[in-house]
């Protein structure tokens, strides 16, 4: 049965569940959702998803929104495929949940106000709140500062073995290593940029890049 993944290939949140899909050897289908256009918020839309967001992944007749569960579901249903994302022992698995946790509720609120501040709205042609950029960005230093100290001690977040903690962090960190402009928040932390460097060159993560640059020619 191959998964059908409902959302555009150039946003974050899709792109974490690709990702995944890809680390685990999966096959899907891409459904494209028109965001600009505001498919994901029109009746039909909604059935799939009540809250209007992407992605939505249908697995047969079940159907799973919000990314991080979406992979979480992935990584338990296929733990013999593809890439082991949850670690092998109920510490690896605590320590992966708690730093995909840490992605969710300390580090992925702040990258995204970056993002929408000065990506987001002036595509839009609005002008973004530059003084509430800077104070996000000044909070992400201090995360930031907490990896760097995490990384010092071990290859990854969870430990000494890539999991779905280290695959979150990978589209909104793009975003803001590119289009934000902001890659000295990695680059400027010895231990960051490493795992920065080992996780975005992985091959799964190659494949999601590789579709978005197809998706924009």
């Amino acid at each position: 049965m191959v998964v059908k993944v409902y959302g555009p290939v150039t946003a974050a949140c899709p792109q974490r569940v690709i990702a995944c899909l890809f680390e685990k050897d999966i096959d899907f289908e891409i459904i494209p959702v028109h965001l600009e256009s505001g498919e994901h918020k029109k009746p039909e839309f909604l059935v799939r998803q009540p809250f209007g967001q992407v992605p939505v992944v249908e697995d047969g007749d079940f159907r799973l929104f919000e990314s991080r569960a979406i992979i979480r579901y992935y990584a338990a249903k296929y733990p013999e495929r593809g890439s082991n994302l949850q670690g092998n022992t109920l510490e690896e698995r605590a320590l992966m949940d708690q730093w995909l946790e840490v992605e969710a509720h300390n580090y992925n609120d702040l990258v995204f106000t970056l993002i929408f501040q000065l990506v987001i709205l002036p595509r839009m042609g609005q002008s973004g709140d530059l003084y509430l950029a800077r104070t996000s960005e000044e909070k992400l230093e201090k995360v930031l500062d907490v990896y760097e100290e995490r990384l010092s001690k071990s290859k990854y977040l969870a430990g000494d073995a890539f999991t779905l903690a280290d695959l979150s962090h990978l589209p909104g960190t793009r975003y803001l290593m590119n289009e934000a402009g902001k890659s000295h928040l990695v680059k400027g932390r010895k231990n960051v940029n490493a795992w920065w460097e080992d996780i975005s060159n992985r091959a799964a993560w190659k494949k999601v890049m590789k579709l978005m640059d197809e998706s924009k020619a």
